[in-house]
């Protein structure tokens, strides 16, 4: 009962642990760059671990069995937990996390399932654990019915997998410094279906092994760059959310993918089946791409909108990686002479910055200041949660940048500073 409990205990810890590593990472690290070399140790760290962690067991259970098994990688899930017990990571304020959440505990899940970035990689992570589901079956049939190998062939074609996972993980630093990853995605997702299906087709031992380790590089690559996709699209405050559902995906994607498995072998034979699984994902990676170059677009840092965010004291002083993503998600705004921009009163949505062009500021019908390139406006409405404070009307014809309130809270909050440099300017221009 106690071996019951425990086991059942690691396998719910299991299936939190990676949402909060996949939504941590992104956190800590300052740049895109950064986040993908994070991405890219951090699963070649999972390839070696995979590989190597049956290995070291067994040398364990020789010499000190079970026990000394469950006593030796306990200690080494211990060091994990010590090495992150004092990492500390700046939160937004509850004001920030109550809003992006609707107060619910499953608003962020809705939030999530809301955004189309989001519900795209649900599908295309979906079909690739559905596949991966179907390869723990398919593989155990090439290996005892279409090749014919002994009963060690299923775990020779395990650890094909495995060894071609650590090619993938060396493949993923390829990633680092590249602003798109439609491109990559779609290949990763091609290597890994096709090689499996190609699998199933061949006659020769050897051949099939260097195939499912072409599948399990593909698999690997595949996982991070997919993974990095999600962590440059959505906002942070929405990760766990999201990597809470993709663990759920996972999950399911398995077991539906183990029940299928039997009734596709029956229908169309065994070099069938291996088809039909190894299409399955590329060919649902391929109807998504063009979703996938519009989001890959949408996530390009625009240099001239970074450089002008930069500008901003409040920003400069955040982490590049989040300024980013700002400049990603602003939108521009042109303004022709003599329109309001924002009327006190109103409620606060925005945060701008003036790009080109003047801008005045009234409060009450009395001009207060006016506003160049480089100057901003509409942070006091987003900040303290009021109406406009002040009307700003454009003296010239105006650009502007503007950034949604969710996105201005997330990231300026987050920082004390960045709060303290906001409260500093409306104190000196607004008292």
């Amino acid at each position: 009962a106690v071996v019951g409990v425990t086991a059942a205990a690691s396998a719910i810890t299991v299936t939190l642990t990676r949402p909060t590593h996949n939504a941590l990472l992104p956190e800590i690290s300052r740049t895109t760059d950064d986040l993908s070399a994070g991405n890219a140790v951090s699963g070649s760290l999972e390839a070696l671990a995979t590989f190597l962690g049956p290995l070291a067991s067994g040398l364990v259970l020789a010499v000190w069995g079970a026990g000394g098994v469950l006593l030796v990688m306990s200690g080494c899930s211990a060091v994990g937990v010590l090495l992150t017990a004092w990492l500390v990571t700046a939160a937004p304020r509850r004001a920030v996390v109550r809003r992006a959440s609707d107060g619910r505990a499953d608003g962020a899940l809705r939030t999530v399932l809301r955004n189309p970035a989001a519900r795209l990689m649900s599908l295309l992570i979906a079909a690739e654990y559905a596949l991966v589901g179907m390869m723990d079956i398919l593989l155990v049939v090439l290996a005892l019915d279409v090749l014919g190998m002994s009963s060690a062939g299923p775990g020779i074609l395990n650890s094909a997998i495995g060894v071609g996972g650590i090619t993938g993980a060396a493949l993923t630093f390829t990633l680092i410094g590249r602003p798109k990853l439609a491109r990559p995605l779609l290949l990763a997702a091609l290597c890994l279906g096709l090689a499996f299906a190609l699998a199933g087709q061949s006659g020769a031992p050897l051949v099939a092994v260097l195939l499912v380790a072409v599948s399990g590089a593909g698999k690997l690559f595949y996982d991070v760059a997919s993974r990095t996709f999600i962590q440059r699209l959505l906002p942070d405050h929405l990760l766990i959310a999201m990597f809470g559902l993709q663990e759920a995906l996972m999950m399911t994607g398995l077991a539906l993918g183990t029940l299928a498995t039997p009734m596709l072998v029956g229908l169309v034979g065994s070099r069938g089946a291996f088809i039909a699984a190894g299409c399955f994902l590329p060919l649902t990676a391929v109807a998504s791409y063009g979703m996938l170059r519009r989001l890959d677009a949408r996530a390009a840092v625009p240099i001239d909108v970074l450089a002008l965010l930069l500008r901003v004291p409040i920003m400069a002083v955040l982490a590049p990686r989040i300024v980013e993503r700002m400049a990603c998600d602003a939108v521009s705004e042109s303004i022709p002479t003599g329109e309001i921009v924002v009327r006190q009163g109103d409620d606060g949505t925005r945060f701008y910055v003036v790009a080109s062009g003047r801008v005045c500021v009234d409060i009450d019908g009395s001009r207060i200041r006016e506003l160049g390139p480089g100057d901003w406006f509409g942070e006091i409405a987003l900040l303290r949660d009021v109406p406009r404070t002040a009307s700003v009307t454009a003296l010239t014809n105006v650009s502007l940048w503007g950034v949604d309130r969710e996105s201005f809270l997330a990231s300026v909050t987050a920082v004390p500073h960045s709060v303290g440099l906001a409260d500093a300017h409306i104190r000196d221009d607004y008292a």
